[in-house]
């Protein structure tokens, strides 16, 4: 997110009163503010959590605060423009399905376009969606468009993801654990999910992340990251010219937790990274 002061967070109560949880803030996180209302079918307490509609990602607009998308189980994505006061649904005929996230799932299945504000991606199965807000907070709308039909995931690949660049409208990638022949371990789009090249490799990659450039002239503009095995060598891998060429950043121990599952790259320091290691604290590397 590029005004990093407006956050969303999404939850659930696992147990008694079991429920679903939108939460905002407008400081960094200091402080947090329940949301009044809840995507459609989405409710605040419910007899078991196990079976019940949830609303696990969110995507929150790079320019405007208040306005984000949140992902259903039950249905397409749902904006808000004021915060989480209210909810609308799509004004499109063809919509894509709700999201296939189940319990401790690391399927990051939605994101903003980071550079344009009224622009979300959204991964269902083997399908990119791209989801447009209309601009407007007194009469809102957003539709939708099925960009590509086919971008290579699949639904029960455990670990897998969709990321936007911080500084290219349109710049997308995927990535997948998976290590079945012909499957996407890491793979690009230029130009918004039309078309997808695949980075050669890699065996597999758990997570990845797109984050500061490097400034060097001949660069891109932005640095991609994953931690992953390639060429059967584990590591935090850092291309800076759109993955064309990797360097291994960090072989050290790689214990990271059992199963990391989150991974995040600076936008203020070049080569700064951050890796969730499912209990064990945040993995920092710096290049």
């Amino acid at each position: 997110m590029q005004q990093p002061r407006y956050m969303a967070l999404s939850g659930t109560r696992n147990f008694s009163p079991f429920g679903n949880i939108l939460l905002v803030s407008s400081d960094a996180g200091s402080t947090w503010s329940i949301t009044p209302t809840l995507p459609p079918g989405i409710f605040a307490s419910t007899p078991n959590i196990n079976g019940s509609s949830q609303c696990p990602r969110i995507a929150y607009s790079a320019t405007t605060p208040g306005v984000f998308l949140v992902s259903r189980t039950n249905g397409e994505p749902s904006l808000t423009v004021d915060n989480g006061n209210s909810f609308i649904l799509s004004s499109s005929t063809t919509k894509p399905a709700g999201d296939t996230y189940a319990d401790f799932s690391w399927k990051f299945t939605l994101v903003p376009d980071r550079v344009n504000g009224n622009k979300f991606y959204y991964v269902r199965n083997t399908q990119l969606w791209v989801a447009t807000w209309n601009g407007s907070t007194s009469t809102p709308d957003y539709t939708w468009q099925l960009v590509n039909n086919s971008i290579g995931l699949r639904n029960y690949y455990e670990y897998q993801g969709v990321l936007s660049s911080p500084t290219e409208e349109g710049h997308i990638w995927i990535y997948s654990n998976s290590t079945e022949s012909g499957a996407v371990k890491l793979s690009k789009s230029l130009n918004g999910g039309t078309t997808f090249t695949p980075i050669t490799g890699f065996d597999r990659v758990i997570i990845a992340a797109l984050g500061k450039g490097s400034e060097v002239p001949g660069d891109a503009s932005y640095s991609a990251y994953a931690f992953g095995s390639r060429n059967n060598i584990w590591g935090i891998y850092q291309s800076v010219d759109l993955g064309d060429t990797w360097e291994l950043i960090d072989t050290n121990d790689l214990y990271i937790a059992n199963n990391p599952n989150c991974m995040g790259a600076s936008l203020q320091t070049f080569g700064e990274v951050f890796i969730g290691s499912n209990g064990s604290g945040i993995y920092w590397v710096k290049s």
